[in-house]
């Protein structure tokens, strides 16, 4: 459909199935590279029974982008109360001056209405480094990232009761326990037949020279998950100077179309090394895939496509 910009370089994690919370489905990471240390951390969502199908979060480690070794036999971040009752999902997860490392996530109520969460870590140790904060309080609402921007701290975030279609809007983080947000503003919504149903955020927006580069999900019905392009001004990270009318990722392997949730790439985690972009994204609701693009090929595509 589109220009496949990604490079595809395979699985990178799959169940445990002698571990009971993750025996079934590993997939949908939030990812950190510790420069200093040479380390990725990916803290992934896993599935362990199709009963009641709660999500945890477990921990992961590598050193080469590609081969991941397993932090603790137990998940990191899990049901404790009735706010996350059913699961803790989907971890976007970003390093932010003066707040360390912020996840944010999925948190599903006794009865199963979700809304975001937030967890933070000042360092990346222990056996559950995360400390949860609460979740905010607008319902319906997930696929959130927080980033700092001109001395701002900023969430992007998919509350589906304000717009139509599900869409991507950016609010201003107003506490410091990051959840209070205000001042929202609408930043993408679904425009073309590949995103014909919603579009959601992947990773956390990524510094360039060029701007906040947004990597989502389009779905287009009645259920094709793809990979889209975006970039937010520099000076304004809630103004899109540039977008991708195609997608530049779509369902192509066996572990992309065929697994537990066919035709589904979705991206979550992202590391920009140099002139390498590694995205983590989660293949079929099942396991864990890597892809790799060029930065420059990226924003050159983006540079093809100024909105006006």
């Amino acid at each position: 459909m589109g220009r496949q910009l990604f490079k595809r370089l395979g699985i990178v994690l799959k169940p445990n199935p002698e571990v009971y919370w993750e025996r079934f489905e590993v997939f949908n990471p939030g990812v950190v590279y510790d420069k200093k240390e040479g380390i990725v951390h990916m803290f992934y969502r896993a599935i362990g029974d199709y009963l009641w199908y709660t999500s945890r979060i477990g921990w992961a480690i590598s050193e080469d982008f590609i081969h991941f070794k397993r932090v603790s036999k137990e998940p990191i971040l899990y049901p404790t109360n009735d706010k996350d009752w059913f699961g803790v999902e989907d971890p976007r997860v970003t390093e932010i001056d003066g707040k360390g490392y912020v996840m944010t996530y999925t948190s599903l109520d006794k009865r199963r209405r979700y809304r975001v969460g937030i967890a933070v870590a000042k360092k990346l140790e222990g056996k559950e480094p995360f400390r949860k904060l609460g979740v905010n309080h607008i319902s319906k609402n997930k696929d959130a990232a927080m980033f700092r921007a001109n001395g701002h701290i900023y969430v992007a975030h998919r509350p589906e009761k304000l717009f139509g279609r599900p869409s991507i809007w950016i609010s201003k983080v107003e506490d410091s326990k990051l959840n209070i947000w205000k001042e929202h503003k609408l930043v993408l919504r679904p425009v073309y037949e590949w995103e014909n149903f919603k579009v959601g955020l992947g990773p956390p927006p990524i510094l360039t020279e060029e701007g906040y580069l947004v990597i989502y999900h389009g779905v287009q019905r009645p259920k094709i998950y793809r990979v889209g392009l975006a970039l937010l001004s520099k000076r304004n990270p809630r103004e899109v100077i540039a977008r991708v009318p195609y997608p530049v990722m779509e369902p192509k392997e066996w572990y992309e179309r065929y697994l537990d949730v066919p035709f589904v790439v979705f991206p979550t985690g992202a590391i920009l090394v140099d002139d390498e972009l590694y995205l983590y994204y989660g293949a079929g609701d099942t396991v864990i895939a890597l892809a790799k693009a060029r930065i420059d090929e990226l924003l050159y595509e983006l540079d093809k496509n100024r909105v006006e």
